[in-house]
């Protein structure tokens, strides 16, 4: 997925904008992300606000909050999935621990939507 996709994805999930009832579509949503700095990302909020979007995909912080959003039954679900994401990347079991503790905000957004099941093959 590309960083905007991901952005978007996260940003339903946490309900900051629901598509169906925003005026633009995903494509012209995506369209304003594309023309847009990292920092400066816009995104139609459900009250019908125009909102700075996290940056997920480069946040640690953004993604500690959708990652704290997840209930409890998902959280070992969203541990399982970020060692598959780290785990090509692993040596040892220390080195898997090293991993998952200094995981990147990008590496975290993943296994995030993984574990939702809204993550899609393909993108950067």
């Amino acid at each position: 997925m590309t960083d905007n996709e991901i952005r978007i994805a996260i940003a339903e999930c946490l309900g900051k904008f629901e598509p169906s009832k925003c005026k633009p579509s995903i494509e012209q949503l995506e369209a304003i992300l594309e023309n847009k700095s990292p920092l400066t990302v816009v995104t139609l909020e459900i009250s019908g606000e125009i909102r700075a979007c996290p940056d997920y995909p480069n946040d640690l912080n953004a993604m500690h909050e959708a990652i704290n959003s997840l209930p409890e039954e998902l959280q070992f679900r969203f541990t399982e999935k970020l060692e598959s994401v780290i785990k090509p990347l692993c040596g040892t079991p220390w080195t898997w621990i090293w991993l998952c503790s200094t995981a990147t905000a990008r590496q975290r957004a993943e296994a995030f939507l993984r574990t939702i099941g809204k993550w899609k093959e393909g993108g950067v």
